[in-house]
């Protein structure tokens, strides 16, 4: 979320300080610009919570509507140790796996690495007639279900579906929090929960001024208007206003899948993805014992790992498969095939991974990390 506000914050400040030439950008591509955490990614070698729902829970503080909620349950949850509870508002939009959030993989990965305790999280959608449409991620119920009213109405019955209804689950009430997306409350005893949560809710308090400038920028310009010069402030995003960088545009999409490059920094990306190399194939794309010199993104189709006595591992469409060989010249593990049908890859040899990761170190320590996580359940040895 800070990440999102502090370039929210850039974006309107160069909207409020700046008047531009009348010519009219290409709409950017923002999904290449605002860019998810590894953590908001399925990470290899974490264990996965389980979405359980949808359940329907009839209000008692709103006679006539129902709330549609799913339950996350970490791989670690003991049911006879009391839990920690989240519970996430607008729930369909935080727990969509495709969406801006994906809450339950931060939550895989950060119970995984015992940054946060085990945690239950329960997604719960405004409450809705049972003839009124569910919330998705491109209507989330403003004008067809309850939400105005139980989110804006300065009252205690939404408190009560809460804290009345859902929160009555095996958990510690100590560690309870709520999460929405406008203000975040930490109700715990302590002064300095309290202080952050403040802390939280000030420094959101400009968030609708913020979007609303952004949102004025993002529209179809309207002809004799002013549109937004970047370029002074942040030559990148220029380039994608300005449709620069257009024909890398397939290729900087498929290199944000993958986990590994998800918070690469724009311009680094756009070195990486010019040194690429699209390749198609329909059987081999490298053998075991061979001398590896690149790895590679699956960006259509798939791939097969094989080896020797362990299953045949099937490597999606945003995987990453060979990632050893741009840190060392080390043979090949496993002879790794097209799937049925074929794979489309992008290569990336040793040189261009070098270079980007001289203007970006995060993404060897991301790579480390990635390699560690393979060592770990098969290594008890390395502590």
């Amino acid at each position: 979320m800070k990440i999102t506000l502090a370039a929210s914050v850039f974006l309107a400040a160069a909207a409020f300080s700046q008047t531009p030439p009348a010519a009219a950008p290409a709409t950017p591509n923002m999904e290449l610009y605002y860019r998810l955490a590894p953590d908001a990614m399925p990470q290899e070698g974490v264990p996965k919570g389980q979405i359980k729902g949808p359940f329907v829970l009839p209000s008692n503080a709103y006679p006539g509507t129902q709330h549609t909620y799913w339950v996350y349950v970490p791989a670690q949850y003991d049911p006879a140790i009391p839990a920690s509870l989240m519970i996430y508002q607008d729930g369909q939009a935080f727990m969509a796996p495709e969406g801006d959030i994906r809450a339950q993989f931060v939550m895989d990965n950060l119970i995984y690495r015992r940054e946060i305790p085990i945690m239950i999280g329960v997604f719960i959608n405004p409450g809705r007639r049972p003839d009124q449409p569910e919330p998705t991620l491109s209507n989330w119920g403003d004008r067809d279900t309850n939400r105005p009213t139980e989110y804006n109405t300065l009252d205690d019955k939404y408190a009560r579906v809460i804290v009345d209804d859902i929160a009555k689950i095996n958990t510690d009430a100590e560690l309870h929090a709520t999460v929405g997306g406008d203000v975040y409350v930490t109700p715990g005893h302590n002064l300095l929960d309290r202080k952050r949560a403040l802390d939280v809710v000030q420094e959101l308090q400009a968030r609708p001024q913020i979007l609303a400038a952004i949102e004025r920028w993002l529209k179809p310009p309207v002809a004799g208007t002013a549109t937004l010069d970047l370029s002074a402030y942040d030559p990148w995003l220029a380039q994608l206003v300005a449709g620069e960088l257009a024909a890398l545009e397939p290729t900087l999409v498929a290199l944000r899948r993958p986990a590994l490059f998800a918070s690469l920094a724009g311009p680094a990306l756009a070195e990486l993805a010019a040194a690429a190399t699209a390749r198609t194939l329909d059987d081999v794309l490298f053998d075991l014992g061979a001398t590896g010199d690149a790895m590679f993104v699956v960006t259509a189709g798939a791939l097969v790992a094989k080896r020797a006595g362990a299953p045949d591992r099937r490597i999606e469409i945003g995987g990453v498969v060979g990632e050893l060989a741009v840190l060392t010249r080390a043979p090949r593990a496993a002879t790794v095939v097209a799937a049925e049908g074929g794979a489309s890859v992008l290569a990336i040899d040793r040189a261009a991974f070098t270079e980007a990761a001289r203007r970006a170190p995060e993404l060897v320590l991301g790579l480390s990390a990635t390699l560690a996580g393979w060592l770990a359940p098969n290594r008890p040895d390395l502590l």
